[in-house]
């Protein structure tokens, strides 16, 4: 018995082993520069009125601590590793029947197409099954249980020390990094009179005088740091009620450089349903004017992924917020401002629509 499971136990160990070190591989790429952007689509929708960032910490700490106990205790810790590797092949599964191109499981480091990582997270779960840990390893020595608590508790600790989440810290008056770039590949608005940006704007090529004759500023603000991604969700961040200064979009831009009484949309150029919402706003415009702010969301697929080629009529230059971070958020977003205060915050032609009271009204 004791000559057969001695090999038995090896190959259990090896196994698991394996598969930790593929977690690891995984979680480790996340952890320093992963974005909740990376994360799979059904990982997101997944409770989704959970914040993404939430959602990354908490993904990122649970692989480090299947990892720390498949490698320290793999006596129980091969059935938190095979728990892990089977969430993953469901979610690789739901990501293929939905035409993904990448999985995410790298971050934004290595993009892989979800049927290869799920060959490989399939096979390693077929080993560990294959070598039977549950007989094999019981009574298996492991670390040393304080070790095993320790380290454990490290890991899951170790997102919330590491990941850097920005949102809500700095105002552009004191540093943020929003620059003057061109539209990209092209884009055009059909009509709407183009004035001088303010601060972040895109477009534009003679000053607008203000209501006492001064121009806006057009010195660029001091450099900041940037975090690695912020969070944008008028919904889960509830702005309905607030004014859009004291919002995490009003610690990115200049709010007061713009018309307070508009419709501020958030978008970018790489999102399809940004495409659509704008070539009905421009249909729409003869019988329906409205005062539009454009507030661009930039993303590294500008160039290569731009679907977006009409803008609605706008008053204002377009607002690219800064380059340099992630920013993470669903577009088309729409603000519906009276006097600077959001009165109604809705994506996608009111699909969803936040309908937080303020404060003041719900007393």
């Amino acid at each position: 018995m004791n000559s057969q499971s001695a090999p038995s136990s090896k190959y259990a160990r090896l196994a698991v082993g394996l598969a930790s070190l593929w977690i690891l591989t995984g979680a480790g790429f996340k952890l320093l520069a992963g974005t909740p952007n990376d994360l799979p689509v059904p990982v997101l929708q997944f409770f989704a009125d959970v914040d993404p960032g939430v959602k990354l910490h908490l993904a990122v700490a649970i692989e480090l601590a299947v990892v720390a106990l498949g490698f320290l205790a793999p006596a129980f810790g091969w059935f938190w590793v095979s728990g892990c590797l089977a969430v993953f092949v469901a979610v690789l599964l739901k990501l293929l029947s939905m035409s993904a191109e990448e999985c995410g499981c790298f971050g934004t480091a290595i993009k892989v197409h979800p049927g290869v990582m799920l060959g490989v997270d399939s096979a390693l779960l077929l080993a560990i099954a294959a070598t039977r840990p549950w007989k094999s390893l019981r009574g298996a020595k492991g670390a040393p249980l304080p070790l095993v608590a320790v380290v454990v508790v490290l890991a899951i600790a170790a997102p919330w020390l590491v990941i850097d989440e920005g949102g809500g810290s700095r105002r552009p008056g004191s540093g943020s990094t929003s620059t003057a770039t061109e539209l990209p590949g092209g884009a055009q608005t059909t009509g709407g009179p183009t004035v001088a940006p303010g601060f972040g704007a895109t477009q534009g090529d003679a000053p607008k005088p203000s209501d006492a004759g001064a121009t806006a500023p057009s010195e660029p603000a001091a450099a900041v740091e940037l975090p690695r991604y912020v969070v944008l969700s008028s919904l889960k961040q509830k702005w309905v009620g607030k004014h859009v200064r004291d919002t995490e979009l009003g610690a990115w831009m200049d709010v007061d450089l713009y018309p307070p009484d508009a419709e501020w949309i958030l978008f970018r150029y790489t999102c399809d349903h940004c495409r659509e919402h704008f070539l009905k706003l421009d249909s729409e415009f003869a019988t329906n004017p409205k005062t539009y702010v454009l507030v661009h969301i930039p993303d590294d697929k500008d160039e290569t992924h731009k679907v977006v080629e009409t803008l609605p009529p706008h008053v204002e230059p377009i607002v690219e917020l800064p380059r340099g971070t992630e920013w993470v958020g669903v577009t088309p977003w729409t603000l519906e401002l009276e006097g600077g205060v959001v009165k109604r915050a809705y994506l996608n032609e009111g699909e969803e629509e936040d309908s937080a009271k303020p404060a003041d009204e719900g007393k």
